[in-house]
């Protein structure tokens, strides 16, 4: 078990490991941004078309789906 002063002096150490390199964790941290969003565009999409399939079925017209969504 560490002493609380060791503990310190290692969260310390490990910060400032970290933060050498600040242009590619940014660049690290760009990538995951843009594989999310892309993966969430991809996701409302479905959802939007799964939305307009059901809205036809049930006989909600797109233009009231359009209006509950906030379009």
């Amino acid at each position: 078990m560490r002493s609380a002063g060791q503990a310190l002096n290692h969260a310390r150490w490990r910060f400032s490991q970290q933060s050498l390199h600040p242009s590619r964790d940014c660049g690290r941290i760009a990538e995951h941004l843009g594989t999310t969003v892309t993966t969430h565009a991809g996701l409302g999409a479905d959802i939007a078309g799964q939305v307009h399939r059901a809205g036809r079925t049930v006989g909600f017209p797109p233009a009231g789906l359009r209006r509950l969504a906030g379009a």
